[in-house]
This record gives C-alpha cells, sequence and structure tokens, in this order.
C-alpha cells in the first residue's frame, strides 16, 4: 500500500546512522566501565566496536539502498522495537509503532520496579544457601503477577487512556446528538475490557498472595534441589507428551508415516456430521493439563529455580 515515508527512507537512514555515530564518537572520549556478573565491561572498548559497526554500516548504505535490502523506515523501527522487547523482555511481535513503542516502554518500567525490589531483597542474608526473605518473597509474587498483567494486557495504550480518562478522572464526553441510531458496539467492547481489567487487577492480587505465601513457606527451602528436579520432569515429560506427542497423532499425517490421524473424531468417516462433534477425553484432559502447567508448575518452576540458583550466582558474580 501506499506510505508517504517511503520517499523519505533513505534520507532517514542516513541520518539515523549518522548521528548514532557522532554520538557514539563523544562517548569514546569519556572514560568509565562498569561491572556485571564479574564481568568488567569498559565504555571505550563497547563504543569502539559500535563504532566500527556503524562506520561499516553508513558506507555500505548505497548498496544497500541500491538492492532494496534495508524496508522502509516505519518498518525498520518496527521491527527494531519488537525484537528488542521480544529477546530482552519475552514479548512478542506487534503490528504498529505505537502498540510496540507503548509494549517496550512498559516492559521497561516493570523491568526497573522489579530489579530494584530483587536487588534489595538479595542484598538480605545472601550468604545463605537459599534465599528467604520476606523482600524476596514479594519480589517474585510481583514477577509472576506481573507477567500475568503483561500477558492479558493490550498493546494498545487508547483503550487505557480512555478508561482512565472517563471512568477514573470522570472526564464527560461530548456527545454528538444525532437522529440516527447509535452503534451500542464501540460502548459494549468498553465495557468487556473494563470487565476483563477489573478481573485481571483482581487475579493479579489473588496470584501475588499465593506466590508470596509459597515461596515465604519452607516448601522451596526445605525441599531443594529434589523438588527442583521432580518439578522440572515433570515438566519436560508433560511438554514431551503434551505438546509434541499428542499434537502429532492428532495430524493427518503423523510424522508423515501413517496415512490417517491416530486419534480420530467421532464422527472422522463422516462425509457431512449431522450434529455436532463430541469432546473426546483426551482434549478435555489436554485442556485441564495445560491449565495445571501454565498456572501451577510453571510458576512452581522459576521460584524454585529463582530461590536455589540466587545464592549460587550472588556468590559466584556478585550483586552487579
Amino acid at each position: 500500500g501506499f506510505n508517504r515515508n517511503t520517499a523519505i527512507s533513505r534520507a532517514i537512514y542516513f541520518c539515523l546512522f549518522s548521528s548514532l555515530l557522532l554520538i557514539i564518537y563523544k562517548l569514546k572520549t569519556f572514560s568509565w566501565h562498569f561491572i556485571l556478573f564479574g564481568i568488567t565491561f569498559s565504555n571505550i572498548i563497547v563504543c569502539y566496536m559500535i563504532y566500527n559497526i556503524l562506520s561499516i554500516i553508513l558506507l555500505c548504505l548505497p548498496i544497500l539502498f541500491l538492492f532494496g535490502l534495508l524496508p522502509q523506515c516505519s518498518t525498520f523501527f518496527l521491527c527494531i522495537l519488537e525484537n528488542f522487547d521480544m529477546h530482552l523482555f519475552g514479548g512478542t511481535a506487534m503490528i504498529n509503532i505505537p502498540g510496540a513503542l507503548y509494549s517496550f516502554i512498559l516492559s521497561i518500567i516493570n523491568f526497573i520496579i522489579l530489579s530494584i525490589i530483587g536487588y534489595y531483597g538479595l542484598l538480605i542474608d545472601t550468604s545463605k544457601d537459599h534465599m528467604q526473605n520476606i523482600l524476596f518473597s514479594i519480589y517474585c509474587g510481583f514477577t509472576v503477577s506481573i507477567c500475568y498483567k503483561l500477558s492479558r494486557g493490550s498493546t494498545n495504550p487508547n483503550v487505557l487512556w480512555h478508561i482512565i480518562k472517563y471512568d477514573l478522572l470522570k472526564i464527560n464526553r461530548i456527545l454528538i446528538k444525532n437522529e440516527e441510531i447509535q452503534d451500542p458496539l464501540p460502548d459494549k467492547l468498553k465495557s468487556i475490557v473494563k470487565q476483563r481489567l477489573q478481573s485481571d487487577i483482581l487475579l493479579c492480587f489473588l496470584i501475588f498472595i499465593l506466590v508470596f505465601a509459597a515461596h515465604a513457606s519452607t516448601t522451596f527451602t526445605s525441599l531443594q534441589p529434589i523438588l527442583n528436579y521432580i518439578i522440572c520432569s515433570i515438566v519436560i515429560a508433560l511438554g514431551i507428551l503434551f505438546h509434541y506427542i499428542l499434537p502429532q497423532l492428532r495430524k493427518q499425517l503423523p510424522w508423515l508415516l501413517f496415512s490417517e490421524p491416530l486419534i480420530k473424531q467421532a464422527d472422522y468417516a463422516l462425509f457431512e456430521p449431522t450434529e455436532a462433534t463430541k469432546v473426546l477425553f483426551i482434549e478435555k484432559l489436554f485442556v485441564w493439563i495445560v491449565f495445571i502447567e501454565k498456572n501451577i508448575l510453571l510458576p512452581c518452576t522459576y521460584l524454585g529455580a529463582l530461590s536455589h540458583s540466587a545464592p549460587i550466582v550472588i556468590n559466584k558474580f556478585g550483586l552487579l
């Protein structure tokens, strides 16, 4: 389709890489370093590497433009944002720049908040074999609940802004009176989104309480490391069985070795079913197993690994 940014994409690319090159060149004049997990990083080395890479890219821009190897600038920015969000914060793909920017900023804010809570939680009793303090339990509860909320949240900031604007701030909406019948769909969608937001907030609070209580108890300390081995073994076995073997058995050509599905519906042989398809027992079992896996086993795996591995990482690399 038509994109007005196509005509200026090359100029935007040139200005972008040139600006980054000048910024990195100025940063090379300042000398500072930081230690992360026992490894010393110097800004001179990092800036020198980035400077060389940007210089090569800038020199190769005419060739890249000639063969059309660079997308439109809007697509490029969208890919950069969604890749940072996916690989750094475990986000998902986006369809527009505002949504990608909103999701990326939201992930950064949550990361900073959780990092502060987790850092001060690790400062307490770091000499123990397992992390067992109230602040670290709060960190675990916030992590699981916020991850649940981020997975349920919308990438459209307008939805949340409308709810805050018209429901929380009580700003009167200007209504245009027409003789025609108003479309009720936007109000219904707003009501559904509002109810979902209320449900998510309630569930986040409940998840926080449950995770905090589970981690504050001696479950993840007295049963280590046997508990981690048991939970991980169960997760691996269920993952292989229900996420690989079972879908293959339901395919039209399982593993390309069979000519028909090994697990069939009751009306598989019928050309045109005359009634609703019956849900198989294996399908009901699959739904329950996935529910237990996502809401119980995987959070327990995370809590067990975090409680067991945090002191080891601190003793080996330090807090920063």
